[in-house]
């Protein structure tokens, strides 16, 4: 009878309630469930990790004694992690050619990550080549990191523009492996023919060659 439930935050302030804290859920039956919600702001300096969060449950039991029980559930703040490309270069390829890619890798977010690698995912008529994998290593916020790849067009590519994407592995702050995909517009061409034009002879030039007797 009385079922009460009381959250109970991490004391460095970094989560804060929204909601009363103090939730009354009446009286339950046995084997009868109820839940009780909250809503809880992070804190925008918060670092990525998990937060411990205790609950309170206290009741009457049926002899009209007060007990109660303590639960302690984590609470997981996961930190903000996206990629873009910087210094991205116009980017042209011709059918069976092979085309190279240097950019800047940056990272977006609050948290830094590890064992960060780029590699170009086959799309259409884009292609992979030996040098289309970069390993890049630990990865800070708002630090650029270069990069160079290598790509190809298959030689059957119709001319048009295409996306080339990249996925971006890397480890989180529970080292657990994540990805993420970035692209970039890529126009493949027609393959350029040089045309050889040969002028004829005509006019002073014809006559003074056969003055001279270079021609018949």
């Amino acid at each position: 009878r009385g079922v009460k439930t009381l959250l109970s935050l991490d004391p460095s302030g970094k989560i804060s309630p929204l909601s009363p804290t103090l939730i009354a859920l009446g009286d339950l039956e046995p084997s009868q469930t109820a839940a009780s919600s909250y809503r809880l702001l992070v804190d925008g300096e918060a670092e990525a990790g998990q937060y411990p969060v205790g609950v309170t449950i206290s009741y009457l039991d049926s002899q009209g004694v007060p007990k109660s029980v303590v639960e302690t559930l984590s609470l997981r703040v996961q930190g903000i992690v996206s990629f873009r490309l910087l210094n991205t270069p116009t980017l042209t390829v011709e059918p069976g050619d092979v085309a190279d890619l240097e950019a800047d890798l940056l990272l977006v977010g609050t948290e830094s990550v590890d064992f960060v690698q780029v590699d170009i995912v086959e799309s259409g008529p884009l292609r992979r080549t030996l040098d289309s994998y970069e390993y890049i290593g630990p990865v800070d916020p708002d630090s650029p990191v270069p990069f160079d790849l290598q790509f190809a067009a298959a030689a059957d590519a119709e001319s048009g523009s295409y996306t080339l994407l990249l996925n971006v592995t890397y480890f989180d702050d529970l080292n657990r492996l994540q990805a993420s995909t970035v692209g970039l517009p890529v126009s493949v061409v027609e393959t350029s023919l040089e045309v050889e034009v040969h002028r004829p002879l005509g006019g002073f030039w014809l006559w003074l060659r056969r003055l001279l007797g270079l021609l018949p």
